[in-house]
């Protein structure tokens, strides 16, 4: 098959997050993402660990002997690097680090054109549905996804399994772990020309939804009770500390709810000055010196729409929840840490000021996917 860039690649190279310009597709690590998508579409079938263990072996390898699957990229179209600045790509910051104004003149470069035959063989009907799911809903470097290294292929018809029907097989299974099991997609209305406008746009709908903010919003003001966002996380961090918190978003006592912290780890916040400043301030998953990420299960990217444009898409994927005694910000660890998301934000910003809105999910996740519904954006069946 044939693959082929349509959004920028953040590393991906031999050296930790640096682009190879000449070997942008490095086979290992295409080989590892199959393997990841892999174990979401058989785990539901496996009556046992020993068994999805036994599986994966024989196909992926271990220590003992190689496995049956084998990943060659040839004939690579070598691409064009360019450095992420703020002029270069701000609408693509959040996928980032958040922020448009910490990505620095000299910041990480990234591959914007890159084109290869992937041959795999030894592949079974399990293997083909991951690669399916995988040129859908992942990518290639880092930051996969927030949209940065998704792809367009070109493949045999019927030759790959329909990556929606996979998804609805396995939508209704118990959550183990992040994955397709209880998993929504979501694309916006309409067609893009452009594979980058389709990617901001659902970058954009995803940032909104982590302020607080209706898809109609301009953005808060920098100062005053409508700056304070309605989320809890940030009067938890104030809470940790000692801090004044702001009255727009009261915590319930005996509990600091962090209901953003099943949709990724580590969160980094920013306080404007004032009375109820905290400074830069980061909330993490681990114990002191062994901080560790916790994967986000939403996917904002750019997909191809078969039709010669690209689709807008939001998968939120199935997910459990970290572990609320490793939840951590600098000032020590949280206690009496929860991820009820009931009630909040109890009010969102829109074009005019906060509003209240009719309840969302108590879940996060779901609360996520009935936010995209009420931004118009339509659910795959």
């Amino acid at each position: 098959m044939q693959i082929e860039l349509i959004t920028p690649m953040l590393g991906g190279g031999a050296e930790a997050g640096t682009p190879d310009p000449h070997d942008p597709f490095r086979g290992p690590a295409i080989r590892g993402a199959l393997r990841w998508w892999w174990r979401r579409v058989v785990v539901g079938a496996c009556p046992s660990v020993n068994d999805l263990v036994d599986k994966e072996a024989k196909l992926w390898g271990s220590a003992e002997a190689p496995g049956a699957v084998e990943v060659r990229v040839v004939h690579v179209t070598a691409g064009v690097d360019k450095t992420v600045d703020r002029v270069g790509a701000p609408q693509y910051a959040y996928g980032l680090y958040g922020n448009a104004n910490t990505i620095a003149a000299d910041g990480p470069r990234y591959l914007v054109s890159g084109s290869a035959t992937l041959e795999v063989s030894g592949a079974d009907a399990d293997v083909k549905a991951a690669l399916a799911l995988w040129l859908w809903l992942g990518g290639v470097g880092a930051r996969t996804r927030r949209g940065f290294g998704s792809l367009g292929w070109s493949v045999a018809k019927g030759a790959l399994p329909d990556p929606k029907t996979i998804v609805r097989d396995r939508r209704e299974g118990p959550v183990r772990f992040t994955g397709l099991e209880g998993a929504r997609v979501f694309v916006a209305t309409g067609q893009y020309a452009q594979a980058r406008a389709a990617w901001a746009a659902a970058v954009a709908l995803y940032a909104a939804f982590r302020r607080g903010e209706l898809p109609d919003a301009a953005g808060r003001p920098r100062h005053g009770a409508d700056s304070h966002s309605r989320w809890p996380e940030a009067n938890v961090i104030r809470r940790r500390q000692g801090a004044d918190q702001t009255p727009e978003a009261p915590l319930p006592v005996g509990a600091n709810p962090v209901p953003r912290a099943r949709l990724g780890l580590p969160i980094g916040f920013v306080s404007a000055g004032g009375t109820h400043r905290f400074g830069n301030r980061v909330l993490t998953l681990g114990v002191a010196g062994e901080e560790a990420r916790w994967p986000s299960p939403a996917i904002t990217k750019a997909v191809p729409d078969g039709q010669g444009g690209f689709e807008a898409l939001l998968a939120v994927l199935g997910a459990g929840d970290p572990n609320a005694n490793g939840i951590r910000t600098e000032m020590g660890k949280v206690p009496q840490v929860t991820f009820e998301a009931a009630g909040t934000p109890a009010e969102w910003f829109n074009a005019h000021g906060f509003v209240t809105k009719p309840a969302y999910s108590d879940d996060v996740l779901e609360k996520l996917a009935d936010y995209a519904k009420d931004a118009g954006w339509r659910e795959i069946p």
